[in-house]
This record gives C-alpha cells, sequence and structure tokens, in this order.
C-alpha cells in the first residue's frame, strides 16, 4: 500500500510539472506574438544593434536583455547610461533636462526629456502626413515629375536644391533619402538599400546629379535625380562630413573628419585624396560653379581654400583665435563666401577667403551643428542660415544685415539643412524630428510639404 500510494504521488507530481510546463511555453508564445516588430527603416537599423551600439546612438534606447533594442521617443529619450545627467545637458538637437532637480548639474538625472515635456513620453508614433495643406502654392509641375507623398515627421539632415529649386533631395538621419520634383510640395523616398546615417548632400544646378556623403560608409551618387543610387568606395569606409559639386555634377569634392580631401572629376565614379598637410576635423565644403574655387571649413581650426579644383590647399586665417567652423556657402563665381562658427556669429569674404568680415546678429548663437547649413545665392547677394538654437536668418547684402524669420506659428525649431535656389527666391530648409520646409518667396512665408 506505501508503494502504491508513492506511486499515485509521482504520478501527480509529473503532471503538475507537465502542466507548469505546458503553461509556461503558452505564455512565452503570447509574449513573442505580443512583442511590437521593428516600425520602418529606423525600428529595423535599432533592432539589429547590440547593447554598446544601441546606447551610443542618437536615435536608439537600449530596454535591457528582453526588450533589446528600439526606437528613442525622441534625441532626449535616447540619452542612457551612466552620466546621464552630462548625457542629457549635451545633446546638440533639442533642449533637454533631467526630470529630478533640472537645474543642477550633479546628481541623480531620473528621465532625459524636452525641456518643458512630460518626464515619460510616450513612444513615438508612426510618422504622419503633415499639416497645412492648403497652405501650398499652386506649383504646376511638369508631366515627368509625378506627385509622391508627405513623408511626415522624420529626422531630417542635410537637402540641397536644383538651381532653379524644383527638385530637392534630403537625408533622413537614420534612413533613406527623399526626393521632390515639385519645389517641396511632395515627396518619394529613395532606398540605398540598408539606412544611413547621412551627412551632407550635393546637387548639380539641373537636379540630375546628386551625390551624398553617410558618416562612417562611403559616398553614393546618383544620375537620375536620386532614382537610382550608386555606392563610390575610395578603398575603406570614411567618416564623410561635407560634399560639393560644380553646377554640371562632374567635379565633386567630400572632407572626411579627422582625414583629409578627396576630389572626383567624373561625377563621383574615382576618387583622389589631396594633401592637406595633415588629418584635420573638416565638415562642410563649398564649390565654385566650376568646381574651381573650393572652400572647406574646419573644426577647431581655420578655412582652407582651392582655386586649382582641390589640387593644393592654403590655410586661411580668419580670427584671431581659431573656431568651431562647421557650415560654408560660396558664390558661383567662388568670389564671395559665408561661414557660419559655433556659439558665435557668420564671417563673410568677398575675395575668395583672403579676408573676412565678422557679421554680428544680436547675440552668439549656435549657428551651426554638424549637419546645419548656409545657403547662398548664385550672385552671393542673398544668404540664408540655419541656426540650432533659433530660427532661420536672412541677408540680401551679402550678409552686411541680416533678418529673423520662421513658419508661422512656429518659432525655435530645429533647423538643420539648408539649400536655395539660384536665384535666392525658393528656399528648402529640415527640421531634425520634423518637417522639411519651403519658401516659394526668400524665406518671407513657409509651407511644409502637401498632404497627397
Amino acid at each position: 500500500m506505501a508503494r502504491r500510494g508513492a506511486g499515485r504521488r509521482a504520478v501527480a507530481v509529473a503532471a503538475a510539472l507537465a502542466a507548469a510546463l505546458a503553461l509556461a511555453a503558452a505564455a512565452a508564445r503570447g509574449a513573442a506574438a505580443q512583442a511590437p516588430a521593428p516600425a520602418g527603416p529606423r525600428g529595423q537599423v535599432c533592432a539589429s544593434l547590440k547593447r554598446k551600439a544601441c546606447k551610443k546612438s542618437p536615435t536608439c534606447k537600449w530596454g535591457g536583455k528582453g526588450a533589446g533594442c528600439a526606437v528613442a521617443a525622441d534625441a532626449c529619450d535616447a540619452a542612457q547610461g551612466k552620466k546621464l545627467r552630462k548625457k542629457c545637458r549635451a545633446v546638440s538637437t533639442t533642449r533637454c533636462e533631467c526630470s529630478l532637480n533640472p537645474q543642477k548639474k550633479r546628481g541623480k538625472c531620473g528621465a532625459c526629456a524636452a525641456a518643458g515635456a512630460p518626464p515619460n513620453p510616450s513612444p513615438t508614433p508612426s510618422p504622419t502626413p503633415s499639416p497645412g495643406c492648403a497652405s501650398c502654392p499652386p506649383l504646376s509641375p511638369a508631366p515627368s515629375c509625378p506627385h509622391g507623398a508627405g513623408p511626415g515627421e522624420r529626422a531630417w539632415t542635410p537637402i540641397a536644391s536644383s538651381g532653379d529649386g524644383m527638385k530637392l533631395a534630403a537625408g533622413d538621419q537614420n534612413g533613406n533619402i527623399w526626393t521632390s520634383c515639385d519645389a517641396g510640395q511632395s515627396w518619394t523616398e529613395r532606398s540605398t538599400g540598408t539606412p544611413k546615417p547621412w551627412h551632407d548632400i550635393s546637387s548639380s544646378s539641373d537636379g540630375t546629379q546628386l551625390a551624398a556623403t553617410a558618416l562612417g560608409g562611403n559616398i553614393w551618387t546618383s544620375a537620375d535625380s536620386g532614382q537610382s543610387w550608386a555606392e563610390r568606395s575610395v578603398g575603406s569606409p570614411q567618416r564623410w562630413a561635407g560634399i560639393a559639386s560644380c553646377s554640371e555634377g562632374l567635379k565633386l569634392a567630400a572632407t572626411v573628419r579627422d582625414g583629409g580631401i578627396w576630389t572626383s572629376e567624373d561625377a563621383g565614379k574615382t576618387w583622389k585624396e589631396r594633401p592637406t598637410g595633415g588629418p584635420k576635423a573638416w565638415d562642410k565644403i563649398a564649390s565654385s560653379s566650376d568646381g574651381r574655387k573650393l572652400a572647406a571649413a574646419v573644426l577647431r581650426g581655420n578655412i582652407w581654400t582651392s582655386t586649382d579644383a582641390g589640387e593644393t590647399w592654403t590655410e586661411r586665417t580668419v580670427a584671431p583665435v581659431t573656431k568651431y567652423w562647421f557650415a560654408i556657402a560660396s558664390s558661383s563665381d567662388g568670389s564671395k563666401l559665408a561661414a557660419g562658427e559655433s556659439d558665435g556669429n557668420i564671417w563673410t569674404s568677398t575675395d575668395s577667403g583672403l579676408s573676412w568680415t565678422e557679421r554680428a546678429v544680436g547675440t552668439p548663437r549656435d549657428w551651426t551643428t554638424s549637419r546645419s547649413g548656409i545657403a547662398s545665392s548664385s550672385d552671393g547677394t542673398k544668404l540664408a542660415a540655419t541656426t540650432l538654437d533659433g530660427n532661420i536668418w536672412l541677408s540680401t547684402d551679402s550678409g552686411r544685415s541680416w533678418t529673423e524669420t520662421f513658419p508661422a506659428g512656429k518659432p525655435d525649431l530645429k533647423w538643420q539643412g539648408i539649400a536655395s535656389s539660384s536665384d535666392g527666391a525658393k528656399i528648402a530648409a529640415t527640421v531634425i524630428f520634423g518637417d522639411v520646409w519651403t519658401s516659394a518667396d526668400a524665406g518671407q512665408s513657409w509651407s511644409p510639404p502637401c498632404c497627397l
């Protein structure tokens, strides 16, 4: 009887264990079914990152071993890890603050969130078309330009324009390149394989030849206004920064962060590295229409110029002390230049960079981040510059005086890249985690993309 009772108890225990295992398996299957799949290209990029790379990404957030890497709600939400208070203050694309004692410089941070926002923002929803479609001007593109779509809010960074301002190309910081053939009313996403951290983009005058740099990758070029792209390598991936094009799009010049300057004479098919006296923290670069005159900006340095399509370079001392130069623009003949410094002013030159004049625009401003810019009309009289901590500033006298502008009811957007038509009448500018805004009246009024 004792052995028979023990056997029955053993059977009961085994049955209970089997039932528990079945319940656990069902729960795991249910959790897997409920786990959200990566949404869109940015979600796929984040999901593929390991913990260390995820924590360094400006758009992803590590949720632990179980959750993995996912898209952050915004740039503030992406700040994570040790020394969070310091990282939260260091976010350059928006103003962030700690939820615990935001004014203090030390101590626990809590959650890093946009200034004035709730400490625990909800996850970023899928991109939605921009409002304000009725405000778009009734432009009439050519029959060869089919209407695209409203791209919605994205991590927009660089942008380039054709001479007439009708063809635009803009890069999503962790996505693809988008193109417009109707002056920004509608857009079409162009795939280059996996999403890339686009840093700069250039366009020929007719808008057919495009070239774009990907930080830590290669240069990509298009000969059909962005419909298809070809990857161009110089032997190994580089920290590509700025890129500039001549009017025809054949002569290109590109800079490498903590590297050198490379030039191409065949629309990017082949490249040559040019001597500049050793590696430098190069950023943006500008070109004259014929590609002969070039000007490049150096972080923690000076402006360098070339008059022979980049074969030789000369350092130009702009100010008594070196500055953090980011953006630079050139007139068609290369004689008029405009450059922006971090936390300072805009400087202009009328002699191809031989001498420079500081142009004060009120208080010093953060005119540039590594993806902000300055745009110039062909004659160099009309300038437009983006500032991360304010609005867009315009000049109609080659930079001697400036006026502030922004979309109605939307001051202090986080502006990034800017591009202009040859006559300066059409301007397009990007906002990170925002829209691409365009103006058809030299910056007096602004419109987002239309909803189609």
